[in-house]
């Protein structure tokens, strides 16, 4: 009888934690929206996770299903899970549905400083309307390279999720390569938090003069143009021999 009474208290004093589902919300930069559920017995256990959404999720919008976010879940208060955004990456796949033969691809890879101090990682994907030569890719690259730079060093880091998302960076960006070489696509690959500490930032590009590269197709109308006079004055000058025979006779 003693072991049996043993055996029912010990039983009776392991107490059975049952799991249940705890919402995750995204930070308020980003209007606090629910971005999924986690069935966990203690949501503090919860807390330095990550978990990734699409980003359609967020904004409701089919063109931003080629994009994810990643969020760390850093707190637990009144019932829900809060987070902070980590992480945006656009699709490979997406990325190489863009590209054709006659183009130019143009990757980078940059560590920049936000306004609020923050070290981040971002890399360019630059895609050209045709295929271009080493030097006017070297210039397109130099100037890519010296306006995200200057571009992330006045936003702050939550911002810059924000620019990012509603492709305020990706469209000044191309408006103003396109002034070097017509620019098909603009992307941003990947930006968040540089989580190699030994990672030096990325210095500016050596200053040089840029020069304006015409698009191809402008330069063969110009010369067509050209070739147009040239072709008429010969035309007349093989009419005038005409004219004299018949004032002859």
């Amino acid at each position: 009888m003693a072991k049996s009474e043993m055996k029912k208290a010990s039983k009776a004093a392991i107490k059975v934690k049952k799991k249940q589902w705890f919402p995750l919300f995204s930070p308020k930069s980003m209007g606090e929206k629910p971005i999924g559920e986690s069935f966990l017995e203690d949501p503090q256990t919860a807390i330095g996770r990550t978990v990734q959404v699409n980003l359609m999720q967020l904004t409701g919008d089919v063109k931003n299903q080629s994009a994810d976010m990643k969020f760390e879940i850093v707190d637990y208060k009144e019932g829900k899970l809060e987070t902070k955004v980590i992480g945006y990456s656009f699709s490979t796949a997406t990325i190489k549905r863009y590209i054709r033969r006659h183009m130019t691809r143009i990757d980078d890879s940059l560590v920049v400083k936000t306004l609020d101090g923050v070290k981040t990682r971002i890399k360019p994907f630059i895609l050209t309307r045709s295929k271009v030569t080493r030097t006017v890719e070297y210039t397109v690259r130099a100037t890519a390279k010296q306006e995200i730079i200057a571009f992330v060093n006045k936003t702050n880091y939550e911002d810059m999720f924000n620019l990012v998302i509603r492709y305020s960076m990706q469209k000044e960006l191309k408006d103003k390569l396109s002034k070097i070489y017509p620019v098909k696509n603009v992307e941003i690959k990947f930006f968040g938090e540089e989580k190699d500490p030994s990672a030096l930032e990325t210095p500016l590009p050596a200053k040089k003069i840029v020069r304006k590269v015409k698009d191809k197709k402008q330069e063969e109308g110009e010369e067509s143009e050209e070739k147009k006079p040239q072709s008429q004055e010969t035309e007349e000058a093989s009419e005038e021999p005409d004219t004299e025979k018949d004032s002859e006779q």
